[in-house]
């Protein structure tokens, strides 16, 4: 073999070993450390911690900082837009349990982790926050995660107010509408009073109570609706959930396109309008309105307003309505 040759192949073997040790730094994770062991002479390597997030900082060029905590101490964690962007953000909440890698740095005098990818941020364990604490907490960070029970409910033009309680104080939550239609598109339905959910966002005020700026929801239980007299329906129902199931005893046809029936039962009778937005949702799903007459038999789930001194069940969507 030439000497041309051997470099060609020492250049070759360099190649694949750099490329080899470049793969193996970055598939090889450091073992987890206490937080408490780390310090001066491990900047520049790669370290592991598990912890509990016990502040939240979100930069407003999508910056997110951290302080994370275990039995032996506490250090900050820098994640940056780059990578917090690819990260679900309302995971950060404080309480949360996380897992986190990457590269110690120091700055201002501070060691810090700073991830190298989104893969090195990963969040255990979520944690909701008594409502009754979060009334008193005093500290700086803002973002909150609380579980409860929706007691009330209502429209702030496309946009819904919740009233959450957890036994230990209630709380009210502003949804935006975008928040709404993911949460109804992801679990084909609408929330109702007495469905359990679990809601991130940022506590504000508001007229001078306190609400939280939902950022992210799940539903952990929904409530089962039972079958309501149409005579137990009073105004203590007001903005509440119920579901009747009669006959159609009266139709009127509006101009705009609404339809306003009067269902009754072998106990009573209650108007139920049905909107133009809802009418057109049924002709959607193949049911054309033309066609209901009076004597039909019907279910309607709905929320119980009251419009000039007399009750309605109101539902909000196609999908409340059984012909």
């Amino acid at each position: 073999m030439n000497d041309k040759n051997l470099i060609k192949l020492s250049i070759i073997c360099s190649i694949i070993g750099l490329t080899l040790l470049y793969i193996s730094s970055i598939l090889v994770e450091p073992a987890l450390t206490y937080i408490g062991k780390i310090d001066q002479r491990d900047i520049g390597n790669s370290v592991k911690i598990s912890g509990s997030i016990s502040d939240v900082k979100l930069n407003p060029q999508g910056h997110v900082f951290l302080t994370i905590e275990d039995s032996t101490g506490q250090i900050r964690a820098s994640i940056f837009n780059q990578i917090s962007k690819k990260i679900d953000s309302s995971l950060f909440f404080a309480g949360n349990l996380i897992e986190i890698s990457g590269t110690l740095d120091e700055f201002r005098g501070q060691l810090q982790i700073i991830p190298k990818n989104s893969r090195d941020v990963k969040i255990t364990e979520t944690y909701a926050t008594k409502i009754s604490e979060v009334l008193n907490d005093n500290s700086s960070n803002p973002i909150k995660k609380i579980q409860g029970k929706i007691e009330k409910q209502y429209n702030v033009g496309e946009n819904l107010v919740l009233k959450l309680s957890d036994g230990s104080g209630s709380i009210s939550i502003f949804l935006p509408n975008d928040l709404v239609s993911e949460l109804e598109l992801a679990h084909d339905s609408k929330l109702e009073i007495n469905d359990i959910i679990l809601v991130g966002g940022a506590l504000t005020k508001y007229k001078g109570t306190f609400q939280i700026l939902a950022k992210d929801v799940k539903i952990i239980e929904k409530q089962t609706i039972l079958i309501t007299p149409i005579s137990q329906i009073t105004r203590s129902f007001l903005n509440n959930t119920v579901k009747i199931e009669g006959t159609i005893a009266q139709i009127i046809r509006s101009k705009k396109g609404h339809l306003f029936l009067k269902i009754k039962d072998s106990t009573g009778a209650i108007e139920v309008p049905l909107f133009s937005t809802v009418v057109n949702q049924l002709k959607g799903r193949g049911l054309d309105p033309a066609t209901i007459e009076v004597n039909d038999a019907i279910r309607v789930k709905g929320v119980v307003r009251e419009y000039e001194g007399q009750l309605q069940v109101v539902p909000r969507s196609a999908k409340d309505v059984e012909l």
